[in-house]
């Protein structure tokens, strides 16, 4: 079938891009490989098995997830494939930071996988976690989605930053590079919440509305990279920089996408707004300032903060696997204020 075929190439394709990223991971110990599954209320799982001289990392698939992935495409056509490609990227990048960034070991000492990984369903032919999922509400595995999140999100937007930008009226502006990921990513996270299983959160996973700020927080920071500005450099009493960079993140980069996203939330069974319906997107870019600043007027910022502050004692508590495949255990972080709070999720490891 096309869709398994195009499917298995691009996973290919994306450890590739990961394994060439990371220099210092052993190829001849590491195995990287994917199944897909029959699995209903899942989309996608990774786990490990870690030996003397051996490491696997498995990611499962479902097929109800590569069927939502390619919902808006016809695979025939070639000049459309690349956004199959670049969901299944993200979604093999985030699958494999679960392994990369000490995660699955924390699971399992917390009794949380399954035989596929972490997953709040029960499946038939699976083995079921010793925790039940309904029995967790663990602040951790919510930042452990956040981290991995951010993970893809900025080697995505790495890839994408190389591709030519169709506009260069836009100077430092956000073009297509950053319209394609966000437009990537969001419609990816789509699959997760499709079916009718609703936009709020669940025992592992964090709500809509959180990871899509995350989403928001790492390319804004990812950006203001790529164009050399520091965002600790634009803090302090006059946040009219933050501002303009915040303003022109959002009207040049992320509305124009927004309606088609919305349609692609449609075509999935997501039968309300998930942008809102002030006009404004999701956030507006005074949320962002908001997050950056550690400002919590916002109920959802002031989720997303709480969650943040998590993230040193995940980081804590993996730093052990983080080093032992290579990462350098403490990612670089943007700080969000002038109070010292922990940095956003993410670093730039690209």
């Amino acid at each position: 079938m096309l869709r398994t075929h195009l499917a298995e190439l691009y996973l290919m394709s994306a450890t590739d891009m990961f394994l060439d990223a990371q220099p210092q991971l052993d190829r001849a110990q590491l195995s990287i490989g994917y199944q897909f599954a029959d699995f209903w209320g899942m989309a996608a799982a990774c786990n490990s098995t870690e030996t003397a001289g051996s490491i696997r990392v498995d990611v499962t698939i479902t097929q109800k997830c590569l069927e939502n992935l390619s919902a808006d495409l016809d695979l025939d056509d070639e000049s459309v494939n690349a956004f199959f490609e670049w969901r299944l990227n993200w979604l093999a990048w985030h699958e494999i930071s679960h392994w990369f960034l000490g995660h699955i070991e924390f699971y399992r000492k917390m009794r949380w996988l399954s035989d596929v990984g972490l997953c709040e369903a029960r499946m038939t032919g699976v083995r079921a976690a010793p925790v039940k999922p309904e029995d967790v509400r663990h602040p951790l595995a919510h930042v452990a989605e956040l981290e991995a999140d951010a993970f893809a999100v900025r080697r995505l937007f790495h890839l994408m930053s190389q591709i030519p930008q169709n506009d260069a009226e836009h100077g430092d502006a956000p073009g297509d590079d950053l319209q394609y990921c966000y437009y990537t990513v969001m419609t990816t996270i789509c699959c997760f919440f499709a079916d009718g299983q609703g936009l709020g959160d669940g025992p592992f996973h964090p709500s809509w509305q959180v990871r899509s700020l995350n989403v928001f927080t790492s390319l804004f920071g990812a950006y203001l990279e790529r164009i050399g500005v520091d965002p600790k450099g634009l803090l302090g009493g006059d946040v009219s920089g933050l501002r303009h960079h915040a303003s022109r993140f959002m009207d040049t980069g992320i509305q124009p996408v927004i309606d088609g996203i919305e349609y692609y939330a449609r075509s999935l069974g997501i039968d309300q707004r998930i942008h809102g319906d002030d006009g404004d997107g999701l956030f507006a870019p005074g949320a962002l300032l908001d997050v950056f600043t550690g400002v919590e007027d916002n109920a959802i910022v002031a989720q997303y903060l709480t969650l943040l502050r998590a993230h040193k004692d995940l980081v804590s508590r993996t730093r052990r696997a983080r080093l032992r495949h290579g990462h350098d255990g403490e990612p670089a972080q943007i700080q969000t204020g002038p109070w010292k709070r922990p940095g956003l999720i993410g670093g730039s490891n690209s």
